[in-house]
């Protein structure tokens, strides 16, 4: 009996010495990506990017020794819902490094909460309201939006457009856009001839665009909070009452379930897009070995950019939230998959080249190259 005693408290030590070590020998940070609802294509990429730049870090040894762990939470595109993810990775696994949220309503809602709770966010896809929140501890890989539209302006002037509709959802997003928009239009003397917002679930564009057929414009602005099916669905109410004005949107149009369902409606469609880096390809290529296809999304390679970033800092021996922070402010021209990176003193990326691209025989394709 006593040798059978003896025996089970040996076992119980072993299990409680190797449980222990287990524990030690990870180091983990959290992320919250739009899993569901219509950011899942953005979130989705970035949550595989983040993945495999994790598997490669780990395959190389890790943090000291340490493997990572990721806990990853969906935001389901959804502020509320972000909450929730940020609480439970914070109060119930005391993460205090997160990547992500997708998107920038997301990220607005977890924000002031990271802040005061001195917790490090850095973001693949969000930029605005980093600049509204104040906090040391929020970065994002994700350019400024204002780029996007500098990117169009040698295009706009090649081909004479200064005349120009607005069509936008009622969400913060395409809210954001517009209003950099009509920030750009005032500094190059555009005319915007109307401005028509639209609820996000409302696809019946015919009303707004009856409003259309008697002026003379340009082109019409329209960067929808959800492309796909959005966008096809404008550009396909257009034709049908033969409006064929320009479609000009956001770097988001390059969407392969849009290009899918929409090919022939959105044929002719102009947008920004990032220029890719000289290690875009390498990136591109890794993730596509892991995941069978090549990432469609621009903040898959900013999602890779932020966990190397976030995994560099810590293994220069920062361990708290303040001693990655400063790291971050501190790093110049890092190389990057989607970017040269420095950051601001606001945590934001300081510039960004976009090119612009269209939709042609069925392909995205670029049309020009542009630089600020």
């Amino acid at each position: 009996m006593k040798t059978m005693t003896k025996l089970a408290i040996t076992m119980l030590l072993v299990l409680l010495l190797f449980g222990c070590k287990s524990s030690e020998e990870t180091t983990s940070i959290g992320v919250i990506s739009a899993l569901t609802q219509h950011g899942a294509d953005w979130g989705t990429e970035e949550k595989n990017a983040i993945e495999l730049a994790v598997a490669e870090i780990n395959i190389a040894g890790g943090i000291d020794g340490k493997q990572i762990k990721l806990i990853v939470e969906d935001s389901g595109t959804d502020p509320t819902k972000t909450i929730t993810a940020y609480k439970k990775l914070t109060e119930v696994n005391g993460i205090k490094f997160i990547v992500g949220p997708t998107w920038e309503a997301s990220t607005a809602a977890i924000a002031p909460l990271a802040a005061k709770e001195n917790v490090l966010l850095i973001s693949p896809s969000a930029y605005k309201n980093i600049q509204n929140q104040n906090s040391s501890h929020l970065f994002s890989t994700y350019p400024p939006y204002y780029y996007e539209i500098r990117g169009l302006i040698p295009f706009f002037e090649e081909h004479n457009m200064t005349r120009f509709v607005i069509i936008y959802h009622n969400e913060y997003f395409s809210e954001l856009m517009k209003n950099f928009f009509v920030n750009e239009a005032e500094q190059n003397n555009w005319t915007i001839s109307k401005t028509l917002a639209r609820d996000v679930e409302d696809r019946d564009y015919r009303t707004s665009l009856l409003q259309l057929k008697n002026l003379n414009i340009d082109a019409i602005y329209a960067p929808l909070a959800v492309d796909d099916p959005d966008l096809g669905l404008l550009m396909k109410q257009m034709r049908e009452l033969g409006i064929n004005a320009t479609v000009v949107s956001a770097s988001s149009a390059e969407n392969v379930n849009l290009l899918k369902n929409f090919a022939t409606e959105i044929e002719g469609i102009i947008y920004p897009y990032p220029v890719e880096t000289p290690a875009y390809s390498s990136f591109a290529e890794k993730y596509k070995q892991k995941y069978g296809e090549l990432p469609h999304t621009p903040s898959a390679a900013t999602a890779y950019d932020a966990t190397t970033l976030l995994i560099d800092a810590l293994k220069s021996g920062a361990e708290t939230p303040e001693k990655v922070a400063k790291y971050l402010h501190n790093i110049t021209d890092y190389q990057g998959a989607s970017n040269v990176i420095n950051f601001d003193e606001q945590g934001v990326i300081s510039s960004k080249e976009h090119f612009v691209k269209t939709v042609k025989n069925g392909e995205f394709v670029e049309i020009e190259k542009t630089s600020e």
